[in-house]
């Protein structure tokens, strides 16, 4: 699940779109930034992937950074 999780969310970065993560933790076109709590989007629900690493949000998207980066 991970893997398929890197792969849709890094896609910005591996297609040139983004420079670095930390481009990508605010770019506007991907889920990326919404699981790293830098974009609102009502419609794109957060939970499932970030309890992949944690109950506690905050502690679930440091740990998902160190994991895709």
């Amino acid at each position: 699940m991970l893997e398929l999780v890197r792969y849709i969310h890094l896609n910005p970065l591996r297609a040139g779109l983004v420079t670095d993560l930390k481009t990508l933790d605010n770019h506007p076109y991907c889920g990326h930034s919404v699981l790293m709590a830098k974009v609102n989007r009502d419609w794109q629900n957060t939970d499932k992937v970030l309890e992949l690493f944690s109950e506690k949000s905050g502690t679930a998207r440091q740990i998902y950074r160190s994991q895709i980066g």
